[in-house]
C-alpha cells in the first residue's frame, strides 16, 4: 500500500518549506492543544491519560454529540466527562499502553520514534498499537461503540509519538482501507522515503514547536482530503 501524503501526484517529495507552511497554518488553539498533549503524554498515568483525552477531543469536534458529548477540561483544570468515557478507556487500554510505552528504547528521540526504531521494533509497536485501537474501537458504552474515528483520536492524545488520528473522510477518501496497522506502517514507510529522498528530517519543518512525526503527517493527511 502506498499513500501520497508527503509527495505530489507526480511522485516528487513536497518541499520541507511547503510542509512547514501547512503545519504553521493551523489555528493557534489547535497547535497549542497538540503541543500540550505531546508534552503531557511523555509519561502516562491515569490522570494524564484522562486529561489528555478530555483536552484533545473537543479540538477534533468529537464532543458535540454521541458517547463523547460534553467531554472537556473545565474550570480549575477539572475533567468534565458526563458519560465516563475516559474511565472506560483507561480500564480498557491504560495498563497495556503504559507497558507499550516502556518497550520503546530509552535512546529513541521521542519526536521521531517511528522513523528511528529498528524494523523489528516498528513491527512490535505498530502491532500492539493496532491491538489497542481494535480494543477501543469495538468498546461499547451507553449502547454505542467508541468507533474507529474516536479510537484513533484517543490513541493520538495519549500516544502521539506513534498513533495517527484519522477522521471519517480520511478513512474513506485518503487511506481507503480499514486496516489501521497498515496505515501506521505505510505512514512510517512514507516518512522514511521522504527523508531519504530529501535528505532532511521531517520534524525540522516545525521549528520551535513540540512535535512528533505523526502530528506532522496528520496535518498533511488533512490537507490531502478531497476538497468539497
Amino acid at each position: 500500500m502506498k499513500f501520497q501524503i508527503l509527495f505530489y501526484e507526480d511522485g516528487d517529495p513536497i518541499d520541507i518549506r511547503a510542509i512547514g507552511l501547512f503545519v504553521n497554518s493551523f489555528s493557534k488553539s489547535y497547535t497549542k492543544t497538540v503541543q500540550t498533549i505531546i508534552r503531557d503524554s511523555k509519561v502516562i498515568n491515569e490522570h494524564s491519560f484522562k486529561h489528555n483525552i478530555a483536552l484533545l477531543m473537543p479540538s477534533f469536534k468529537m464532543t458535540r454529540n454521541g458517547v463523547y458529548r460534553g467531554l472537556k477540561v473545565g474550570k480549575g483544570d477539572n475533567i468534565v466527562d458526563p458519560n465516563n468515557i475516559t474511565d472506560v478507556c483507561w480500564k480498557e487500554i491504560g495498563q497495556r499502553l503504559i507497558e507499550l510505552k516502556s518497550e520503546i528504547p530509552q535512546e529513541a528521540t521521542r519526536s521521531r520514534v517511528i522513523a528511528d526504531l529498528a524494523p523489528s521494533d516498528i513491527e512490535n509497536v505498530t502491532d500492539k498499537t493496532n491491538r489497542l485501537y481494535e480494543s477501543l474501537s469495538a468498546k461499547s458504552t451507553n449502547g454505542s461503540t467508541l468507533g474507529r474515528v474516536g479510537a484513533t483520536k484517543i490513541l493520538f492524545s495519549v500516544f502521539p509519538e506513534v498513533a495517527l488520528p484519522i477522521d471519517t473522510s480520511q478513512w474513506r477518501d485518503v487511506f481507503k482501507t480499514s486496516d489501521y496497522k497498515s496505515i501506521l506502517k505505510t505512514m512510517i514507510g512514507e516518512i522514511k522515503d521522504w527523508e531519504q529522498r530529501t535528505e532532511k528530517k521531517l520534524e525540522k519543518c516545525a521549528v520551535n514547536k513540540v512535535t512528533t512525526l505523526p502530528s506532522i503527517y496528520n496535518v498533511m493527511a488533512m490537507i490531502a482530503r478531497p476538497q468539497i
